[in-house]
């Protein structure tokens, strides 16, 4: 079936081998490829192949070129199924250990989010742009677990320990996020029709030549450019016990190509001290009834503590001026 569907791209096929569920890569005389099985509602993907197509226009190249399918625009639509296929870039994934990579992978950031603005399009995931209500309910979620009684678990018994001090944090972090005027911030960005990649990680970058080149645009959508560079972080810095030094070095990477205004930079503060990842485990707890899986993550969390708030008093110290942020 692989073949047939190989055919309409037009491709003289030498080998297709399956690299995970629904991700194959082709072999051509052509080149290398991509062919991917689309499970997303295909009007959100037409929102990232719009986007992806629309990013080399304003002079950022640093991603993988679509494929369109023979006779077709972008996907392929094969026996009630749809895929779509994508240049295969030659390297190696990103390694968040090397400070290089690091570095690399925020310099291509800051050049994507620089191109990824006034940009209109329908179909876009759901944004993200109410994020102090957002806050607000986790708080509120938070207090509330911390009211309930007669459970017994490992799981229930540390994370009511730690709720506390997380739920201070969630509040210092939610009043910061108001102090700076984060509406103001959210809707500045909305109105210039910023869009985000949505799923930085390691994997999703591709290092060749000392470049980084951003791949798997899926979780694509409109929101502040912020929230991929806290991600970044959140998906990096524990793996430096976070150490200030890296956060700085790859922050000065970052806002060398794009600017941060002293709002901007406290937000990174205040998105860094809430305590998303704890909320989502009392999530899974509480509502979802996971607990296996949750205990392990749940312990790394608290095993990591003290460097992590170490590192918070590092940003709080150097990156807010003038907020009183715990009123």
């Amino acid at each position: 079936m692989l073949e047939n569907i190989s055919l309409n791209y037009s491709l003289q096929v030498e080998k297709i081998s399956k690299i995970k569920e629904g991700v194959y890569k082709i072999q051509a005389k052509e080149g290398s490829f991509i062919l991917k099985k689309i499970s997303k509602p295909l009007v959100k993907m037409e929102f990232v192949w719009a986007a992806m197509q629309y990013l080399p226009t304003q002079k950022f190249f640093k991603l993988p070129q679509i494929i369109p399918a023979f006779g077709a625009n972008i996907p392929l639509d094969f026996q009630g199924d749809i895929y779509c296929s994508y240049q295969f870039l030659r390297g190696r994934k990103a390694d968040f250990t090397k400070l290089s990579d690091l570095i690399t992978c925020a310099a291509t950031l800051a050049d994507f989010h620089n191109a990824a603005k006034d940009f209109k399009h329908e179909g876009a995931r759901e944004s993200y742009f109410k994020r102090l209500d957002y806050c607000e309910k986790e708080i509120l979620d938070l207090q509330k677990w911390k009211l309930l009684k007669g459970r017994s678990s490992d799981f229930f018994e540390l994370y009511v320990k730690l709720l506390p001090y997380f739920i201070l944090r969630a509040k210092e972090s939610f009043n910061l996020m108001k102090k700076i005027g984060y509406d103001a911030i959210a809707k500045e960005a909305a109105d210039s029709l910023a869009f985000i990649h949505g799923d930085i990680a390691a994997r999703n970058f591709i290092i060749d030549n000392d470049t980084a080149y951003l791949i798997d645009f899926d979780y694509s959508r409109y929101d502040l450019h912020i929230v991929d560079l806290v991600r970044l972080f959140q998906r990096s810095l524990g793996l430096w016990c976070y150490d200030p030094k890296v956060f700085d070095e790859v922050l000065s990477a970052y806002s060398k190509i794009h600017y941060l205004s002293n709002a901007e930079l406290c937000l990174i503060v205040a998105l860094l001290n809430f305590p998303q990842r704890f909320w989502r485990l009392g999530k899974c707890y509480f509502e979802n009834g996971l607990e296996a899986k949750s205990l392990l993550k749940l312990k790394n969390l608290e095993k990591m503590l003290p460097h992590e708030e170490k590192f918070l008093n590092y940003l709080k110290e150097n990156y807010i001026k003038g907020v009183d942020y715990e009123k």
